[in-house]
């Protein structure tokens, strides 16, 4: 029965593993479900023709039971095929590799696998819920998160081996075994199967399972293990796909199929027409910036591709840049405080718009100025912007440094003879201890919310004051505006307030929560948006905003 037990709980994990697995979260999923599928697949083709020729109740004293040699290899391929599939789809979780590696070598005694049914249960029990590697983060989210679905995640392991326990002690009473407990509790090395987790449980009942097949070398069952996993890798690899392409084709971003010529279903001209147009880049030399120090001990730096503000010290960082930013022009810079316009979000030209993709011209720098260094940049159109937006104008944007806050000031001035409407944002990511640690407090209670999150997008009215960023967050609060302070729970005097003055009426929150890649741990966008009501400029007028940034939390 336990291995019936165990072979149903592997499949209804990886199924549901398969179902909660996101790209940008716990990609550890798609490992643990391939390896679910692959452990069902071994257990259930010698499930029944085992218990046909022994019978539903049996012991390793039975005769023809595996050695325990034959256990450590084919303990040793599972083993190893599981952490391949581990270090494919997430080798940056250091940490869980080396909560195998133990588990591996600590197979090399076995010999606690001799004490029976009811003693390994309660090792595995005990091992995890003590398991420090395993069920750090699973442990400190129960305890730190009201959410139902944290909770239940950190009860998962519990509830599980308290099951396979309970199953273990109804064994023992409908069976002639006695487990020898006392011999596993007396070893010395008891102390390290506390460290080692659930794989034990995996050996134990494959180890009855697969029976005298695994005494030779465990190389050809990792072979067949990746065969049989390849059909689940093909369905999952088809799925990430597909998926993938549905959001990059709603998000307005240049698909694969559409670039490539052998392409022949569209014509280039029909292709160009359904898709958003877009800037070309190219690679180059490594960016110039501009460093802006204050006596104070400030200092900010600035990138004339996009307009990009990098980094602001006061003197610790407040900015935050991920760790899969570009610094080539090969691409917008991925952090500090970008620009989007004359577009925020999808639209009817590319993504955020083209303002962060185009090198604008220094028209000014007082660096070494005492009381306010500074530096003045602007953009104006081109043949590439008219052909995607054609639309006169002049961008010039400001930033300075004063004793006490960072001060950026972008002006739109319509040069054209024509009224035009655009929408801006400076789409600022703020460095935090732990996104779990910290949260957003503003005017947004009563606020129309337009959560971004939901397919389609929604509109409704926050109920918060403050809001956590416990899961994906891309979220526009129309008229919140002001004075927004990003508190950060860890490290108070680290918190950040944005005081918009002019121009920004639109806040919008932002974190890919669970993208390791694009470090969402720590960093947080707070943005200041002028979107839900595009600005109208007529023919020489121009637009203002300006917005202060100041190291620690409003007083």
């Amino acid at each position: 029965m336990s291995i019936c037990f165990f072979a149903f709980n592997r499949a209804c994990a990886g199924f549901l593993h398969f179902l909660g697995f996101k790209e940008k979260r716990n990609r550890n999923y798609l490992g643990s479900c391939m390896v679910s599928f692959i452990t069902y697949e071994e257990l259930s083709s010698r499930d029944w023709s085992f218990y046909g020729t022994h019978g539903a109740r049996f012991d390793l004293s039975a005769p023809n039971t595996p050695t325990g040699t034959a256990c450590l290899l084919f303990c040793s391929a599972f083993m190893i095929a599981d952490q391949l599939f581990m270090l494919i789809w997430c080798p940056e979780e250091t940490l869980f590799l080396l909560h195998h590696v133990a588990t591996l070598l600590y197979m090399g005694s076995c010999l606690y696998l001799q004490a029976g049914d009811l003693s390994v249960a309660l090792c595995i029990f005990l091992g995890e819920i003590t398991n420090p590697i395993n069920n750090f983060y699973a442990i400190t989210d129960c305890l730190n998160n009201e959410k139902v679905g944290k909770l239940l995640e950190g009860l998962h392991y519990i509830a599980t081996w308290s099951l396979f326990l309970a199953l273990s002690l109804v064994r023992l009473v409908y069976s002639p075994y006695v487990s020898c407990s006392s011999e596993l509790l007396e070893s010395s090395s008891f102390p390290l199967i506390l460290t080692c987790g659930h794989e034990q449980a995996v050996c134990w009942v494959l180890f009855k399972a697969y029976m005298l097949e695994a005494q030779g070398s465990p190389i050809p069952l990792i072979f067949r293990m990746l065969w049989v996993s390849l059909p689940v890798a093909v369905v999952i690899a088809s799925y990430l796909f597909v998926k993938g392409l549905l959001a990059d084709i709603q998000s307005g971003k240049t698909t694969t199929f559409a670039k490539s010529k052998k392409s022949g279903a569209l014509s280039a001209s029909r292709v160009a027409a359904r898709e958003p147009k877009r800037l070309s880049l190219r690679m180059g030399e490594p960016l110039k910036s501009i460093e802006l120090k204050h006596p104070s001990g400030s200092s900010a730096t600035v990138y004339p591709f996009g307009a990009t503000v990098t980094s602001y010290k006061a003197p610790h960082e407040v900015l935050f840049v991920r760790p899969d930013a570009k610094f080539d022009g090969s691409k917008p810079i991925s952090g500090g405080i970008p620009h989007c316009f004359p577009q925020f979000g999808p639209g009817k030209i590319q993504q955020h718009g083209f303002a962060r993709n185009l090198v604008w011209n220094v028209k000014d720098v007082s660096a070494d100025e005492p009381d306010m260094p500074s530096v003045t940049l602007e953009l104006t159109e081109t043949e590439e912007t008219m052909a995607m937006w054609p639309n006169k104008f002049k961008c010039t944007y400001v930033v300075g440094l004063d004793e006490e806050k960072l001060n950026c000031e972008l002006r739109v001035t319509n040069t054209d003879s024509k009224p035009w409407d655009f929408q801006a944002a400076l789409h600022t990511y703020f460095a935090v201890s732990n996104i779990d640690k910290c949260e957003v407090r503003g005017a947004f209670k009563g606020s129309e919310h337009l959560n971004r999150m939901d397919k389609p997008p929604s509109k409704t009215k926050e109920s918060r004051e403050a809001i956590r960023f416990d899961k994906e967050v891309d979220s526009c609060y129309e008229g919140v505006s002001g004075q927004v302070v990003l508190f950060d729970e860890v490290k108070p005097e680290q918190s950040v307030t944005i005081r918009n003055l002019a121009g920004w009426e639109d806040t919008v929150l932002w974190n890919p929560y669970g993208n390791e890649g694009m470090g969402y741990k720590n960093f947080a966008c707070v943005e200041s948006v002028k979107a839900a009501k595009p600005a109208v400029l007529a023919a020489g007028e121009t637009w203002i905003s300006r917005v202060s940034i100041i190291p620690g939390a409003a007083k």
